[in-house]
């Protein structure tokens, strides 16, 4: 009876997506090869950079640099969605993070990374903050917690395979040093290649964005609609602080989490490796099922009841005395993936059509300049100044303090859309 519910789980999900119109398939399409090409460096990435020379504080402070052209391109994507076809600006986007790639091949010195980091932050902000455009236009309401779950979970997929692959190419190329590091960049630009070409071939705007940009008949600036957005939309200004107090931690753990197991708990490049696939079975398991009862429940609910798992993890990654606690505790982290799903579908559903553009890009700028920029710096600074086990405290402190915000915004879920 199990293997026949898995089977009719499956089959639901396939024909849920062949319904879907074509651009959100492509882009789903375009999510399974980015994540994988990208997987492959994730984990071994502030590794390689102190590899070059860098210390705590000068990774940080590298990557504080590239969070300011992500902030950069969160200025100006909102204005690329309203006037450019979304295709374009995912070849964008695409291209390059393939350049980046490129740069981190040639970089033989630490300083060299920041070209890279700058270029492939940019490019993976405009991509993600174009992306829930797509959901929000193609699927309908009582269904996009859903839709958007369901994208996720196919898109991580990914993420369960290049962990391991790229722990056993490093041990071929030389280990967990820079000579080992390098040559997962230059797989990693031959996959983007192929991920640009996909695109250019398959991809068309959906037809809702479509349709408005054809009946647009006056363009209101970036600045008006701003103006609009926080006059017209409610608790706009409670979820930007809240959301760049929640993701700290996922930015924290991005860069240092890694590094804090292969520095601090001794961890090697196959434990890392582990780490980085357990992190990613928690969103993939549960993402299509806690997608369906976030339609039910409510977002806020369906988030309330992940939190605290989040927190248990960060303990007891700092108190990890082996490798399988080491696992166990970034199993346990994927939670705050699945957290950032119904986060994103709550944004999505904050704002009206017309200013969904707009409002990802405000958000984009505020968590770039929270979570690309001064989370990097002060991880940095605490990690060399004081320790690295306050880089952790920092990602729970920053998670409970978000807590009490969370409770003054209202549920996005309409009580005529649930399910």
């Amino acid at each position: 009876m199990q293997c026949l519910s898995v089977g009719s789980l499956l089959n639901r999900s396939f024909k849920y997506l062949l319904k879907q119109e074509r651009a959100f398939k492509v882009n789903l399409a375009r999510n399974v090869s980015q994540n994988f090409f990208l997987t492959t460096t994730q984990q071994y990435q502030s590794i390689f950079i102190v590899a070059l020379g860098a210390k705590a504080i000068q990774l940080g402070f590298g990557n504080a640099i590239a969070g300011i052209a992500s902030v950069g391109a969160a200025l100006f994507v909102g204005w690329l969605s309203s006037r450019y076809k979304i295709k374009s600006i995912f070849m964008l986007g695409v291209a390059l993070i393939a350049v980046g790639s490129l740069f981190f091949v040639t970089a033989i010195d630490w300083w060299m990374v920041i070209p890279a980091l700058a270029v492939m932050t940019f490019a993976l902000r405009v991509t993600s903050t174009i992306c829930p455009t797509i959901c929000g236009s193609c699927l309908r309401s009582h269904e996009r917690a859903t839709g958007m779950a369901l994208c996720d979970l196919v898109s991580a997929l990914p993420r369960l395979a290049a962990p391991v692959i790229a722990a056993y190419l490093v041990t071929i190329f030389g280990g967990l040093n820079a000579q080992g590091i390098r040559p997962l960049y230059l797989v990693q630009f031959t996959g983007l290649c192929l991920t640009f070409v996909m695109i250019w071939k398959l991809f068309r705007d959906p037809q809702e964005m479509t349709l408005a940009r054809a009946k647009r008949t006056e363009e209101a600036s970036f600045i008006q609609n701003m103006r609009r957005l926080f006059s017209e939309t409610n608790h706009v200004k409670s979820w930007i602080a809240y959301a760049s107090l929640v993701g700290m931690p996922l930015y924290l753990s991005g860069i240092y989490w890694a590094l804090f197991a292969a520095q601090v708990k001794g961890a090697d490049q196959y434990v890392i490796g582990q780490m980085t696939m357990a992190m990613w079975v928690i969103p993939i398991a549960f993402s299509f099922p806690m997608g369906k009862l976030a339609d039910v429940i409510g977002r806020k609910r369906a988030i309330y009841l992940l939190t605290p798992l989040s927190l248990v993890s960060m303990f007891l990654f700092i108190y990890a005395r082996s490798s399988a606690e080491l696992i166990i505790s970034t199993f346990l982290l994927g939670t705050i993936m699945l957290i950032s799903v119904f986060q994103t579908t709550m944004m999505t559903e904050m704002a009206p059509p017309q200013l969904l553009g707009t409002w990802l890009s405000v958000l984009a700028i505020f968590d770039g300049v929270v979570g690309l920029v001064i989370a990097p710096a002060i991880g940095g600074l605490i990690w060399d100044v004081i320790s690295p086990i306050h880089v952790i405290s920092l990602m729970i402190g920053t998670t409970i303090a978000a807590i009490p915000l969370f409770l003054f915004i209202p549920e996005t879920l309409r009580k005529q859309d649930r399910q």
